[in-house]
């Protein structure tokens, strides 16, 4: 077993070395790129500075931590060009227009089955003062607003995560889990332990974890 983890660590070690050192190769390769032209072609040294100015005042104007705000700003002050394409490759991610019409696609056919107007009138009526957030996220997400639900806090992870054992083996169709890091250790050994003894009852087990937080 201990042979085998040292296997796993050596290979997404490596894995992250190579998918590290390219993404560097691409942005350092465009960058030249557009240094070279830069050199010979004037303008778009021009236009890259001032998309740069640009994508500065927008960030500025941004509601949103100055923690995120001041390293852009610093690069785009300090390398315009590189600042540029930096941003639209890491800075700018966004749920893509393809995908976005797919979710709409989806629960226009079901629209029934998410009675989303119905809800929104009862919020209004209620005089929530989260109305016009939960519009918002609905429409920037398309995802549909779903009443009769249930948010439980638990104030540690200690709670939560006895917690969530007991709901696993509570699971009689399916189990969905979402981690940002997955490792050995007591914590994912137990969870593991509980998935399989349900799998072998027939029950679905899918799990979602961050590749690069688990290397």
């Amino acid at each position: 077993m201990k042979k085998h983890g040292r296997l796993n660590a050596k290979l997404n070690a490596s894995r992250f070395i190579v998918v590290f050192l390219s993404i560097i190769a691409q942005v350092l390769a465009v960058i030249a790129l557009f240094f070279i032209l830069g050199r010979r072609f004037a303008l778009i040294a021009y236009a890259m500075s001032a998309i740069g100015f640009l994508l500065l005042i927008f960030i500025m104007d941004r509601q949103i931590s100055a923690v995120y705000k001041l390293p852009w700003m610093f690069l785009f002050l300090t390398f315009p060009v590189a600042g540029v394409i930096i941003y639209f490759t890491f800075g700018n991610v966004r749920v893509g227009k393809k995908q976005m019409k797919k979710y709409r696609a989806v629960f226009s056919e079901a629209k029934e089955d998410y009675k989303q107007e119905e809800v929104f009138s009862r919020l209004e009526k209620s005089g929530s003062k989260g109305v016009g957030a939960i519009k918002y996220i609905a429409n920037a997400t398309s995802m549909p607003v779903f009443d009769n639900s249930l948010c439980e806090y638990l104030p540690s992870g200690e709670i939560y995560f006895e917690k969530m054992l007991e709901e696993l083996k509570k699971a009689e169709e399916y189990i969905f889990i979402e981690y940002f890091v997955l490792e050995n250790g007591y914590m994912w050994d137990e969870i593991h332990k509980i998935i399989l003894d349900k799998m072998k009852c027939g029950v679905k087990a899918y799990v979602m974890y961050d590749d690069v937080g688990s290397m």
